[in-house]
């Protein structure tokens, strides 16, 4: 399993590593609420701070731009009553951000894609303290192989891949679970990583890998799970 930790040439914000998929990466910053659809703004809490406000619009000017990649018109992205993304009938998709920017994957239905997860976070270490709630025991073991300039980067990569994996079957079995409920395993050498549940979330059996790409871009660590 590659532990190297490097970040390559950047790519595209809209190059995507899966076929069907479109990505888009934008700024917070240059979020502009005034840009959403009206349906999106109107479903934005009305106290919201101005750095949700940027954020949110970030993400789903992201959206709207990744669908137009694909060639589809580029619908609202509203608000579940748990927070998640609702997606337009024909669309699947997954919205993300860090403290610094915002990024969608999406995929026309008629692609095969039954559902994504994507991560984004920033490239720094992930706090000692929360290595132990985020990490299971064979993966505490194997960061402890690894040298130690490179830890907290390796665990914070864990972290990201758990997000990603957990965002992907959520529209799909509407279950919340802790991170102990998957194990992973980071081969940052090749950009991908494989996933387990620990026991059966939903139709997902226990140990039946989930296969998906990690990579490093703009000082940050981006997790993509596809499920065809």
């Amino acid at each position: 399993m590659g532990a190297e930790l490097q970040e390559p040439e950047l790519t595209s914000s809209c190059q995507s590593p899966e076929r069907g998929l479109a990505i888009r990466v934008a700024s917070i910053a240059s979020g502009n609420p005034d840009l959403l659809h009206s349906s999106e703004r109107a479903s934005l809490s009305a106290g919201a701070v101005a750095s949700r406000q940027r954020e949110f619009a970030a993400g789903r000017l992201c959206a709207a731009q990744a669908m137009r990649d694909l060639g589809l018109e580029a619908h609202p992205v509203m608000i579940s009553a748990d927070r998640s993304p609702i997606w337009p009938a024909e669309v699947v998709g997954s919205i993300t951000h860090s403290s610094k920017l915002a990024a969608a994957a999406v995929s026309s239905k008629g692609h095969g894609i039954r559902a994504i997860g994507f991560d984004i976070e920033e490239l720094t270490p992930l706090a000692d303290e929360l290595i132990e709630e985020i990490c299971l025991e064979s993966e505490r073991l194997w960061l402890q192989s690894q040298p130690a300039a490179t830890r907290g980067l390796l665990a914070k990569a864990i972290f990201s891949i758990k997000e990603a994996v957990y965002k992907c079957q959520f529209p799909l079995t509407l279950e919340m679970f802790g991170f102990e409920r998957v194990r992973v395993e980071p081969d940052l050498r090749r950009n991908s990583f494989t996933a387990h549940f620990t026991e059966k979330v939903g139709a997902f059996c226990p140990e039946a890998p989930l296969f998906g790409k990690i990579w490093i871009a703009e000082q940050h660590i981006f997790s993509l799970l596809v499920l065809r």
